[in-house]
């Protein structure tokens, strides 16, 4: 059985000891203005190191029959639970509320879109017994996270998705472009995540 709390906080961990090493490396670009495709691999990083085995880009289960594996469905990662249960499928998704220029335009987009339709792929898949979606927030400050968060899960559970309350894990940033804090949010889609 996952602990959806516990994996976000140690995400969380992980990530905060990252954003440290790059805003001493790197100065204006922190873990912040990383892309989703810079960040999966660290998370699949921080994974591993906790003892975690991690799958990187598995083919969903309804796809692996496909002829064409190149169109195949992929899951960005999923962490393999040995004996003690099921796998957990994770689709990872980020958004930040600011750019290196400004506000971004296409924060709230970045939640709404993607990440919802990450949901519906997760859920439709009668292969997979345990998954989540993984958010990745950038933002002004913790309160900012909390609201858009609570008001991300609304939208979905009136679009009918099947999304449970998250676990979830914030840590400080060093405030470059307005975002003071970053929020690993872990929401279960699928099977039995425990809370806290």
């Amino acid at each position: 059985m996952w602990d959806a709390d516990a994996l976000a906080t140690r995400l969380a961990a992980g990530l905060a000891r990252a954003a440290r090493r790059w805003a001493r490396d790197h100065g204006a670009g922190g873990i912040d203005t990383r892309r989703e495709t810079e960040l999966v691999p660290l998370i699949c990083h921080i994974l591993r190191r906790a003892g975690h085995r991690v799958a990187v880009e598995e083919i969903y289960p309804a796809d692996r029959a496909a002829a064409r594996r190149r169109t195949a469905r992929r899951c960005d990662l999923v962490v393999r639970a040995g004996a003690d249960g099921p796998d957990l499928w994770l689709e990872v998704k980020r958004a930040a509320e600011f750019t290196r220029e400004g506000p971004a335009h296409d924060y709230g987009g970045r939640l709404a879109g993607p990440a919802r339709a990450d949901i519906a792929k997760l859920a439709s898949d009668p292969g997979i017994e345990t998954a989540a979606v993984l958010l990745l927030l950038f933002t002004r400050d913790a309160a900012t996270a909390a609201r858009d968060l609570l008001t991300w899960r609304a939208v979905c559970a009136e679009a009918g998705l099947p999304v449970s309350p998250p676990g979830w894990a914030g840590f400080a940033l060093d405030d470059r472009h307005g975002q003071g804090h970053a929020t690993v949010a872990l929401f279960p889609v699928r099977g039995a995540l425990l809370r806290g």
